[in-house]
């Protein structure tokens, strides 16, 4: 059964999420008004990598608080899986 605070960091998360979208489209377009046509691909990996760092373990926590572990799959299935893929190569 999920809790009131795992619903509430829930909600806080996503909140999180659109408001850096936000902010992210917002300084795009002001860099595209000083002159700044193409952002270096390193850039943007290295912002998405330390926002998952970031706000990873907010949404790790909400998974472990609503308890939907018991609800996925057993490692078994997949286990099973790799198996039958492996014996059919």
């Amino acid at each position: 059964m999920r809790s009131i605070t795992s619903a509430r960091l829930t909600v806080q998360y996503y909140v999180m999420q659109a408001m850096v979208i936000t902010v992210e489209d917002m300084l795009i377009a002001a860099a595209k008004k000083v002159g700044i046509t193409r952002i270096p691909f390193f850039v943007s990996y290295a912002w998405v990598i330390w926002w998952m760092a970031w706000s990873g373990p907010m949404w790790i926590d909400t998974v472990i608080r609503a308890e939907f572990s018991r609800s996925l799959p057993s490692i078994s299935y997949f286990q099973r899986l790799l198996n039958l893929l492996a014996s059919a190569a």
